[in-house]
C-alpha cells in the first residue's frame, strides 16, 4: 500500500492490524504512506480507525520524537473554508513536545494565519508540502470522518496525501464506504471494513468461539448486523452459558469498553429531546416506524425528522437502527424513569394500532405489580406460543411473572414461562425461575406442578432422568390425582427410552397403564406416543406403527412438536425413511417451531439415524453438520450424533473424521457411562475397521458391541452382527461365524425387517463360501427396492468377489460395477474402492484363512510373501508384478495379518517352513 499505487483496493472482511502497522513501520523507515479506511457509518469506521491508532502507537512506541495525531471532523464546520486544515495543523502543533514545537511553531502558524476563502488550495497545500521537507521523525495524523472537511479542506489534504512517499508521515483518513469516495481520499490505497453476509458472519463466530451455538450466533447478527470486529468483541464477553443457549442474551448488549469510548463522542452532543427520541426506538419490541413517529409528536416534528435522518433505516413500514450498539448505549446510559417514560408513551400510540404490544410497554413502564396487566400479557403469550412465536411468548411470559402478585396466578405464569424457556433449551433460566417460585405457601398440587416441570428440566439438561424426584411426587398422587402421577412417569418413561434403554421406559409405562382411563385425553396421547416409541425399540413394529398411526394433531405447540418427532423417531424404525424425512423437515427447514427450539436439535439426531440407515451418507452428513451448529462444536461430545457417524465417515472413506468422531464418543461414553452409547461407539469403531480391511482388529470391538446388541430384541436397533460375520470369515473364524449366523437367524425370523432378511442372506452366503452362488443371488432378491444402498453395495462387492474366484470375470465385472454406482450414489467412497479393486484386480474384501500358512492367501499375495521372503524390497516387488508400491503394502499388510506375523523375517521364516 505504497503512495503511489493508484487506486489499488484492499479489501478486507476483518481487516488485521497487521497490515496497517506495515504501513506505519515504513514511515518510522522514512518513507511517507497514505491510506483511505472505509467502513459503514457507526461501529464498522470506527473500528478501523481504532485499529491504526492503536497499531501506530505500537509501531512507533520506541521512537522518542514519534507523533500520533488523532483528529475527527465535524459537520457543524463543514461551510467553514479551511477550517478542516485549521484543525488537522492545530492539533498537531499542540501534540509535539515542546522543543520540537518551538522549532516547527512559526512556520505552521504563519499557514493558519494566511488562510482565508479567497485563498486557492493549490496555494495553501504548496506551503505545507514545503513544511514535509522539514519533518525529521516519524508523523502520523489519522482524521476520521474525513469526509466531513470543508471542501477547500479535502482539497488540500487531498493534494498532500498523494505526495507524502519521500517523507516520514502518514496520513489515515477514514470515510463512510460510498462511491464515489470524497475528493480527500481519491486516489489513495484503500482498505475496507463491511458488513459480512449471514453465513460468513456465523462461520467467524464459531471459527473463534467453538462453543457458540448458531441460533445465539444469529441473534447475535441480527441485532450488530455483520460488523466483524464488534461481533467478535461481543461473543468474547459472553459467559459461555448464553453462547452455548443456555441463558438468555441481555436485551441491551453490553457494549465493550473500547467501542464505547469511541461511539461515546457521537452521543454526548444529542439534546435531551433526541436522546430521548433514540431510546424510544431501541426500546421498540418490533420496530414499528409509525407508533414511534408518533410518540414524537408525528413525522413532521424536528426531533421526528433528526431520528429518521440520522438513526433509522426504514423499510415497508420497519425499521432498522443504524448504530445497534450506539442504542445499546443509550439504554445502558437511560435512568429508570427515563426508560419508564418512553415505554409510557409507546403504550400509548400502540392502543391505537396494536393492543396486545401495548400490554407490554405498559408493564416494561411499570414497577409494581399489576395483576390485571400480568393477566392480559399471559393471554398474550400463550395465544403467540399457539402460534409457534416462542421467543416474544417467553418475553411477554417472563413479564407477567415480574408484575403478579397472587400466589395461584404467579406459579401458573411461572410454568409457562418456564416450559417456553425449556422448550428454548435454556434450562438454567427454567431452573432460576422455579426456585424464585417456590416457598412454604404454596398448595401440594402447586409443588407437584413445579416439580414436574423441575424434572423436564433437568432431563433436557443433563440427559438424566430425575428418577428420585419423579419417584417422591408419583408415587404419592397415584391415587389421588391420576393425571399427574401419569405425566411424571411419562417423563421418565421418554427420558429411558430416549437414552435406548427400552425396559425401563417400559417399566414407567407398565405403571401409568391402569390409570389410563382417568387421565385426560393430552396426557393419554402422550402415553400413545411414548408407547410407540418405546414398541418399536423393543421389536413390536407393527404394535407401534398402530399407535403412531392413531395420532392426531395437537392445539398445543408442545405437544405438536413432540407428535412431529416421535412420529419421526417411529417412523424410521418402521423403514419408512422418506415419510420421516418429510415430518422431520417440519421442525428442520419450515422451523413451525422455531429457531431455538430444543426439538430442533432432537430432530437433526434423528434424521443423521433416518439417513445412515436409509443409505443417504451425504444427506447424514450434512445433518451432522446442522446438529453440531445448533448445539455448537465446544458441546459436539454431549449428544449421540458423533457416535452414529463413525460409521457414516468410515464409509464415505473420511477416517479423519471417524476417528474424530471416536473421540468424541468416547469422551460422552466416560460421562454418561449408559450402555446405548458405549454400544455404538464399539459398532461403529468395529464398521470402520472393516471398511478399511482391518478385520481382526473390527472382531475385537465388534465382539463388545454385540454384547450390547443383544440387549434388544430387534437386531437392527444396534446393527453389529452382520458386520461381525463378515470379519469372522475374513480372518477365518469360520466356526465363530456359523454360531454367530445360527444367533442372528432366530433373531430375524422375530423381528424380520428388510434391513434385517437382507443382511442375514448375505451372511448365509459368506459363510457358505465359494458354494454361495444361489444364495447370493437369493440375497440379491431380498428387499432390494426398500433396503439400504449402502448394504446393497456391499453384498454386489461380495458377490462380485465370489464370482471372480470361480474364474467367472465378467458376471463379477458386472456385479462389482453395479456396485461401483451404488455405492457413488450414497456416498460411500470406500466401499467403492473395494469394488474398484475388484474390477482392476486387487484383492478380495472377504479374503480368509485359517492362519495356518500360504494356503490361507490369495494368489497375488502368495506372490507378494515369495518374494519378501527371498528378500525383495517393496519397490522391487512393485516392479516386477507390474502394481504400485501401495498396492504392494496393501497386500504384505494383510498377509502380516492372515499369518499372524509382525515382520519381514517372521514372514521368511514361515515361507521356508511351508516350502519344506
Amino acid at each position: 500500500m505504497r503512495n503511489g499505487g493508484g487506486r489499488a483496493e484492499l479489501v478486507g472482511r476483518a481487516a488485521e492490524k497487521g497490515r496497517i502497522r506495515r504501513e506505519i513501520e515504513s514511515v518510522e523507515g522514512g518513507h511517507g504512506t497514505s491510506i483511505a479506511l472505509t467502513g459503514p457509518e457507526g461501529i464498522g469506521k470506527t473500528a478501523l480507525m481504532a485499529f491504526a491508532a492503536e497499531a501506530a502507537r505500537e509501531a512507533l512506541a520506541g521512537h522518542d520524537r514519534a507523533l500520533v495525531v488523532e483528529i475527527t471532523a465535524a459537520e457543524t464546520e463543514h461551510d467553514w473554508p479551511y477550517s478542516g486544515v485549521q484543525l488537522v495543523l492545530s492539533t498537531v502543533l499542540g501534540s509535539m513536545t515542546p522543543e520540537h514545537r518551538e522549532q516547527r511553531e512559526r512556520g505552521i502558524q504563519q499557514i493558519i494565519d494566511g488562510l482565508d476563502a479567497d485563498t486557492k488550495p493549490s496555494i495553501v497545500a504548496r506551503k505545507l508540502e514545503g513544511e514535509l521537507t522539514q519533518t525529521d521523525a516519524p508523523a502520523i495524523a489519522l482524521i476520521d470522518d474525513a469526509h466531513l472537511l470543508d471542501s477547500q479542506s479535502q482539497d488540500v489534504l487531498g493534494f498532500l496525501a498523494r505526495r507524502v512517499g519521500p517523507y516520514p508521515v502518514g496520513l489515515m483518513m477514514s470515510s463512510r464506504d460510498v462511491e464515489p469516495l470524497p475528493p480527500v481520499l481519491d486516489g489513495l490505497p484503500r482498505l475496507r471494513l463491511f458488513d459480512l453476509e449471514h453465513g460468513d458472519a456465523v462461520e467467524l463466530l464459531v471459527t473463534h468461539h467453538p462453543d457458540l451455538v448458531e441460533p445465539v450466533a444469529a441473534e447475535l447478527i441480527s441485532r450488530v448486523r455483520g460488523h466483524p470486529r464488534t461481533l467478535l468483541a461481543l461473543a468474547a464477553q459472553m459467559s459461555p452459558e448464553q453462547r452455548s443457549g443456555q441463558v438468555q442474551l441481555e436485551r441491551y448488549l453490553p457494549v465493550p469498553a473500547e467501542l464505547r469510548a469511541r461511539m461515546q463522542a457521537g452521543l454526548t452532543d444529542m439534546t435531551e429531546a433526541q436522546r430521548q427520541a433514540l431510546l424510544m426506538a431501541v426500546i421498540s419490541e418490533d420496530q414499528m416506524v409509525e407508533p414511534v413517529l408518533a410518540a414524537l409528536g408525528g413525522p413532521d416534528q424536528d426531533v421526528a425528522r433528526w431520528l429518521s435522518r440520522n438513526h433509522l433505516d426504514v423499510n415497508d413500514g420497519l425499521f432498522q437502527l443504524r448504530w445497534p450498539l450506539a442504542g445499546s448505549i443509550i439504554w445502558q446510559d437511560a435512568d429508570i424513569v427515563e426508560r419508564m417514560y418512553a415505554h409510557s408513551l409507546l403504550a400509548r400510540e400502540y392502543q391505537k394500532i396494536a393492543p396486545d404490544q401495548a400490554f407490554w410497554h405498559e408493564a416494561r413502564a411499570r414497577l409494581e405489580h399489576d395483576e390485571g396487566l400480568a393477566g392480559e400479557l399471559e393471554r398474550v403469550a400463550r395465544e403467540q406460543a399457539d402460534r409457534a412465536e416462542l421467543g416474544r411468548a417467553g418475553a411477554f411470559a417472563r413479564e407477567s411473572v415480574r408484575l403478579s402478585v397472587e400466589t395461584g396466578p404467579r406459579v401458573r405464569r411461572v410454568l409457562l414461562a418456564g416450559r417456553l424457556a425449556v422448550f428454548a433449551g435454556r434450562c438454567g433460566e427454567a431452573l432460576k425461575l422455579l426456585h424464585e417460585a417456590s416457598h412454604s405457601d404454596l398448595s401440594a398440587e402447586q409443588m407437584d406442578e413445579l416439580a414436574l416441570l423441575e424434572a423436564r428440566a433437568r432431563l433436557v439438561s443433563t440427559g438424566e432422568v430425575p428418577t428420585e424426584l419423579i419417584a417422591s411426587h408419583a408415587e404419592r398422587m397415584s391415587e389421588t390425582d391420576p393425571d399427574r402421577a401419569a405425566r411424571f412417569w411419562l417423563v421418565a418413561a421418554c427420558g429411558f427410552a430416549d437414552r435406548l434403554e427400552p425396559v425401563e421406559a417400559a417399566g414407567y409405562l407398565d405403571r401409568t397403564e391402569p390409570h389410563l382411563s382417568k387421565v385426560t385425553e393430552r396426557t393419554r396421547a402422550s402415553y400413545h406416543r411414548a408407547a410407540a416409541w418405546v414398541a418399536s425399540l423393543s421389536g413390536r413394529l407393527s404394535l407401534a406403527a398402530e399407535l403412531i398411526g392413531g395420532a392426531a394433531r395437537e392445539c398445543s405447540v408442545f405437544a405438536e412438536a413432540d407428535r412431529c418427532l416421535r412420529t419421526a423417531m417411529v417412523l424410521t424404525r418402521l423403514e419408512r425413511y422418506e415419510e420421516a424425512r418429510r415430518m422431520l423437515r417440519v421442525i428442520t427447514d419450515e422451523r413451525r417451531f422455531g429457531d431455538e427450539s430444543i426439538v430442533v436439535g432432537y430432530a437433526y439426531v434423528v434424521a443423521v439415524v433416518n439417513e445412515i440407515r436409509a443409505g443417504r451418507l451425504n444427506a447424514a452428513e450434512r445433518a451432522a453438520e446442522n446438529w453440531q451448529r445448533n448445539v455448537g462444536a465446544g458441546r459436539a461430545d454431549r449428544g449421540p450424533v458423533p457416535a452414529y457417524m463413525i460409521r457414516a465417515y468410515a464409509l464415505m472413506g473420511q477416517r479423519d473424521k471417524a476417528e474424530e468422531c471416536r473421540a468424541l464418543t468416547e469422551a460422552l461414553a466416560r460421562r454418561r457411562g449408559d450402555g446405548w452409547t458405549t454400544g455404538v461407539l464399539h459398532a461403529g469403531v468395529g464398521a470402520m475397521h472393516l471398511a478399511y480391511g482391518q478385520p481382526n482388529e473390527a472382531m475385537s470391538a465388534l465382539e463388545r458391541a454385540r454384547d450390547h446388541a443383544l440387549k434388544y430384541d430387534d437386531p437392527s436397533v444396534l446393527p453389529v452382527e452382520p458386520d461381525f460375520v463378515e470379519a469372522c470369515v475374513a480372518v477365518g473364524e469360520t466356526e465363530l461365524a456359523r454360531q454367530v449366523l445360527a444367533e442372528y437367524e432366530v433373531r430375524v425370523a422375530a423381528v424380520p425387517t428388510t434391513w434385517a432378511r437382507h443382511t442375514l442372506a448375505r451372511c448365509q452366503a459368506l459363510v457358505l463360501g465359494d458354494d454361495a452362488d444361489e444364495l447370493f443371488a437369493a440375497a440379491l432378491r431380498t428387499g432390494i427396492e426398500d433396503i439400504s444402498p449402502v448394504e446393497v453395495a456391499r453384498t454386489q462387492t461380495h458377490y462380485g468377489w465370489l464370482l471372480r474366484r470361480l474364474g467367472r470375470r465378467t458376471e463379477a465385472a458386472g456385479w462389482l460395477q453395479r456396485a461401483v454406482v451404488l455405492a457413488n450414489e450414497a456416498g460411500a467412497a470406500q466401499l467403492v474402492n473395494q469394488a474398484e479393486k475388484g474390477l482392476g484386480g486387487g484383492v478380495s474384501p472377504g479374503a480368509g484363512g485359517d492362519n495356518g500358512g500360504s494356503v490361507s492367501l490369495t494368489s497375488s499375495e502368495q506372490k507378494v510373501a515369495q518374494l519378501v521372503a527371498a528378500g525383495w524390497r517393496n519397490r522391487e516387488i512393485a516392479a516386477e508384478l507390474y502394481v504400485s508400491i501401495r498396492t504392494v503394502e496393501s497386500h504384505l499388510g494383510r498377509v502380516f495379518r492372515k499369518l499372524g506375523v509382525r515382520s519381514r523375517a517372521e514372514l521368511a521364516r514361515l515361507v521356508a517352513i511351508s516350502e519344506e
